[in-house]
């Protein structure tokens, strides 16, 4: 008779997440993951109570990390239905007549200092505004609240003088546009490192327009990805950065969804960290930040969100501003 070590004639081991009973195979689970299976065979309480409970993980993650374990691939969630952005866009529908009469406006009083109506910021990366942007003069005391926070392009001298600037100084619009269409193709030309073919792997679903939240199906892949870096298991981190890439690859960013996007920064950047060696999770976001970031530096949230956790989403954020707009 042939003797095989088969993981799946291994004991139960029960697993306890958010009050929620897990039973999974002790040989199967200690084979993909070290930390899991010193907890299920060297742990004295687990060992002996026959039963651990996990405090660092949801009971979806953790239902997709089995699912992985036997199946070699997992199921993210169906984005979810934003009933307020449709209402919006049906708002926004009976206005557009409205909005085609144009409103008288009253030209006798003159600015004395115009501003941009586009940020510095966004002229840099390539977006235009709706009309020639006017030189400015700007002051040490207008300085001090650009409206970006503090970050962005330094206007005026710092002895107060004041000094021209102009928006051609920002760099070529064309290069700019051509460098950040090469970004999007390295982007989107990376191939998976698992091979999808020979498991049968679904494909990333597209989203189809601007109603539809993708916020769970994102952080579906960084939870996957904490929970596997946390308990060092390699090949579901590689899995995840391959999905995750194939979505993001696809995914048309509406400006109704930067939330999305903003959302699943926050939790990358409060949750893990950058990789010495080899992709990480940080480094895809901001790979997709240097190519939607048009898009992106329009949202409140986006902006406010590079200043959180210490500054680290900003220091990766000007670290990808540079290849957009140096040659």
């Amino acid at each position: 008779m042939e003797e095989r070590n088969s993981y799946f004639t291994s004991a139960p081991f029960k697993f306890i997440v958010e009050g929620q009973p897990f039973y999974a195979h002790s040989g199967l689970i200690a084979h993909v993951s070290k930390p899991l299976d010193r907890l299920i065979n060297l742990e004295m309480k687990e060992k002996q109570q026959g039963y651990a409970v996990l405090e660092d993980v949801t009971a979806a993650t953790f239902d997709r990390f089995l699912e992985w374990a036997s199946k070699g691939h997992y199921t993210p969630p169906l984005p979810s239905e934003d009933l307020k952005c449709e209402e919006e866009t049906e708002d926004h529908s009976e206005r557009k007549s409205e909005e085609l009469v144009p409103e008288r406006v009253d030209n006798t009083v003159e600015e004395t200092n115009p501003r941009p109506r586009t940020p510095p910021v966004i002229q840099a990366f390539g977006v235009q505004p709706a009309e020639p942007v006017p030189e400015m003069v700007v002051t040490d005391e207008e300085r001090i609240d650009n409206g970006w926070g503090g970050f962005g392009p330094s206007l005026g001298s710092k002895k107060g003088k004041k000094k021209p600037w102009k928006t051609s100084s920002l760099g070529n619009e064309e290069s700019t546009s051509r460098r950040r269409e090469n970004m999007r193709e390295a982007f989107h030309s990376r191939r998976p490192v698992v091979g999808r073919s020979h498991i049968n792997i679904p494909s990333p679903r597209k989203n189809l327009n601007k109603s539809e939240n993708y916020t769970e199906v994102f952080l579906c892949h960084a939870r996957l990805y904490v929970f596997a870096d946390l308990h060092d298991i390699q090949e579901l981190k590689v899995l995840v950065l391959d999905e995750l890439r194939a979505l993001l690859a696809i995914f048309d960013l509406y400006q109704e969804r930067t939330g999305d996007v903003v959302s699943l920064l926050r939790y990358a950047y409060a949750s893990s960290g950058q990789s010495s060696s080899g992709e990480s999770l940080r480094g895809i976001l901001t790979e997709f930040v240097g190519i939607e970031m048009d898009v992106l530096m329009r949202d409140r949230e986006f902006r406010e969100a590079m200043l959180e956790n210490g500054g680290d989403m900003l220091e990766d954020f000007m670290s990808v501003v540079m290849k957009r707009i140096r040659p």
